[in-house]
């Protein structure tokens, strides 16, 4: 397993002779690798195929600059007199859709490595190359049991990896849904509990922390009340809150790290990449209209016929729309069905800046890795009809090819609905047998070193009133009145040309007029400040 340079240089050991683009689809998880050919004079830029690792290009008269942290790419380009401006057409899009993908970066003028590409660097210049496997991924004539039985061995080769390495601690995230159960599954297979301990965050109470242990107990596994992810010094107020993982991203995520985050020899086992597996935008949909698509992809919030009632400004609304259009495009001209463009549009675009980011970022402090990063399985998925993904067939699967019987376990809420019982008969429920509390190893993390000084929006009577009659965390109703003074002022420090070009002023103040009426406001007002508190502030 491959975590930093020295590993890295090992691991090439085994490549020697291979064509670098072999190597290159053969990276796993949110990585680039920086291969220098001194016999050819290049450098060759490899991210993993599925392009997790998003690597940054900005391009000019006077060449090309590319590096896998942006951040690093904006400080060489500002002693280059270059420093790129921010985009608050990123913000826009952000704030609408919950990630980036549909504006290519959170700074004008620069662009990202399409997927299953690599960069070739040489004194005549760069040049982008294809790695082998993009012929075949999008081909629609793969057989699917082949796939499958690909997607379980690459699954497989992820977790035995996992097991084997030299972290001091594995902590496999478990919850009460899909995606971490598929990873269970794998570990359950591969006969290495003992190398994990598993973690649920939320209270007690809740279905994921339920369903969850009752998982621990069922199958001997050890829970643990630490994350892996450990803070050091906590932002100390909610604008602080809102602006640390922006500017740790660069302000591609509000993702779960910051600055003030510790650095550990611990993994994280995320469950990332199953959402590939299923329907998250097509939703059993046959064909669609870019610009009805987008509507029912994100809300009306920002994307409503009415363009009164919408967030976003016309022209924001139309490069977006155009970026969808570009992305079902080139889909078929790939051969991806009909029903399948939606979600390919995932696999480009939202994936990338949403999970592989996130795990780019944590493992800054803490070595995060998705097993379920496997190119055949999210080749498998686009092969299936709209209707098996919107079932989760592979999926479930993947499950039961590993550990059978465990997708008949209870889960967080009923997992075999209608699109499943349309195809397939509903399987029998298998109930948790054991009870009492999982057996725990003892860890939790610890309270920041300045938790005496944090100072949060105090949660009233009225707060959780609001709450619970929108089902919603209290602390956004009791968070509200700060966001919305902040917003004020945020919004009068912009030029009224720079926000009208991509916002509508009238919904922002309808906004901002009174306490929202439902949870997707209150959500927006959230992520629209915290954007902005990066595009002005950060």
């Amino acid at each position: 397993m491959v975590t930093d340079a020295d590993t890295a240089a090992v691991a090439l050991r085994d490549f020697q002779g291979v064509p670098v683009g072999e190597v290159g689809q053969s990276l796993r998880g949110s990585v680039t690798l920086y291969l220098d050919v001194p016999s050819e004079r290049r450098v060759v830029i490899l991210p993993d195929p599925l392009g997790g690792g998003l690597v940054h290009v900005h391009r000019d008269a006077a060449g090309t600059a590319v590096c896998s942290d942006l951040g690093a790419l904006r400080d060489f380009l500002d002693t280059e007199g270059k420093r790129p401006r921010k985009s608050l057409d990123y913000v826009a899009s952000y704030v609408a859709t919950g990630s980036g993908g549909l504006v290519e970066s959170s700074y004008e003028g620069i662009t990202v490595l399409p997927q299953f590409t690599c960069l070739s660097m040489s004194p005549s210049g760069a040049t982008v190359v294809d790695y082998p496997a993009r012929r075949t991924f999008f081909s629609p004539v793969q057989d699917r049991s082949s796939l499958l039985a690909t997607a379980q061995e690459e699954i497989a080769a992820n977790v035995s990896a996992l097991a084997s390495s030299g972290h001091e601690r594995k902590i496999a995230h478990l919850t009460g849904g899909i995606d971490s159960r598929l990873v269970l599954a794998a570990i359950l297979a591969s006969g290495t509990t003992d190398a994990f301990v598993f973690f649920c965050s939320g209270g007690l109470e809740e279905p994921d922390q339920k369903v969850a242990r009752q998982l621990a107990r069922e199958y001997g596994l050890r829970f643990t009340e630490h994350s892996g992810l450990d803070v050091g010094t906590a932002p100390e107020d909610l604008e602080q809150q809102l602006l640390q993982p922006f500017q740790h991203s660069y302000g591609i995520i509000s993702g779960p790290s910051h600055a003030g985050c510790l650095p550990s020899r611990d993994l994280i086992v995320s469950g990332g990449y199953g959402e590939l597996l299923r329907s998250f935008y097509n939703q059993g949909r046959p064909s669609v209209e870019p610009s009805s698509a987008m509507e029912q992809m994100f809300g009306s919030l920002g994307f409503s016929s009415d363009p009164l009632r919408r967030l976003l400004s016309e022209r924001s609304v139309a490069r977006q729309t155009l970026s969808l259009e570009q992305t079902m495009g080139d889909g078929r001209l790939m051969g991806v069905r009909e029903d399948a463009l939606l979600d390919l549009m995932y696999l480009t675009r939202r994936n990338r800046y949403y999970v592989g980011e996130i795990s780019r970022s944590v493992s800054a402090f803490t070595a995060r890795i998705d097993p379920l990063y496997s190119p055949a399985a999210a080749s498998l998925a686009l092969q299936l009809t709209g209707a098996e993904r919107n079932a989760n067939v592979a999926g479930i699967d993947l499950m039961e090819s590993f550990a059978p019987g465990l997708s008949r376990r209870p889960f967080d809420r009923p997992r075999f609905g209608e699109a499943w019982a349309a195809l397939r008969p509903v399987p029998e429920p298998i109930p948790f047998t054991t009870s009492g509390p999982p057996e725990l190893d003892g860890r939790r993390n610890a309270a920041p070193m300045n938790a005496s000084s944090i100072r949060m929006p105090a949660v009233t009577a009225d707060d959780r009133a609001i709450a619970a009659r929108l089902s919603m965390p209290p602390r956004l109703a009791a968070q509200f009145p700060v966001i919305r003074d902040g917003l004020k002022t945020l919004t009068t420090s912009l030029t009224g040309g720079e926000a009208m070009e991509v916002f509508n002023q009238r919904a922002i103040d309808t906004l901002l007029r009174r306490t929202p009426s439902n949870r997707v406001h209150f959500r927006a007002a959230r992520d629209l400040f915290a954007g902005l508190l990066w595009y002005v502030k950060g």
